[in-house]
């Protein structure tokens, strides 16, 4: 479609527009920060041939996706074996928490996607304090911001409790259609 720039194009004007601006203002760029974010759609479908029972498709995030992609912090820690699911050995937790010490790990402030609408507030209280306990154990600064993907919006019902419990932005995506 003439005028509008393809998907493909959109890294790239994003990034000679920062380019252009820290330049312009004599700024020099010390970190940048790459911001990615998935999630894991446990009986939304199966993988392959296998069908979509979550002890079938955690296991697959384990073994296959996780290494390569985002963690299921404090179930990837504390993995339950007798759920089915093949767990991760010590020296692949080890180095997980040698990356989250370092930085090079994160979170957001809710530990899963959620249709928050669903949640009572003691619930929607609970997932937040879930993360910040995460943020606690490993000594980083309690999370204020909530990224909520897949889930076509979400009710102002809930930003009080949200805001009770520290947060303090949300990022709302959902699929196109």
């Amino acid at each position: 479609m003439r005028g509008r720039p393809s998907r493909r194009a959109w890294p790239l004007a994003l990034w000679l527009t920062w380019t252009f601006v820290a330049h312009a203002t004599g700024a020099k760029i010390k970190h940048v920060h790459i911001v990615f974010s998935n999630h894991l759609d446990i009986g939304f479908g199966g993988i392959g041939d296998t069908p979509g029972f979550d002890d079938a498709v955690i296991s697959t995030y384990f073994q296959d996706h996780f290494p390569k992609a985002s963690w299921l912090v404090s179930l990837y820690l504390e993995c339950p074996e007798r759920l089915g699911i093949k767990c991760p050995d010590r020296a692949a937790q080890k180095a997980f928490e040698e990356a989250i010490e370092r930085g090079d790990i994160t979170w957001h402030a809710f530990p899963h996607n959620a249709h928050i609408e669903l949640f009572d507030s003691s619930l929607l209280a609970f997932a937040v304090q879930l993360t910040h306990g995460l943020d606690d154990r490993f000594k980083v600064p309690r999370k204020r911001m909530l990224s909520q993907r897949d889930v076509p919006g979400l009710s102002r019902a809930a930003l009080p409790t949200l805001a009770a419990q520290g947060v303090r932005a949300v990022s709302v995506g959902v699929n196109g259609g």
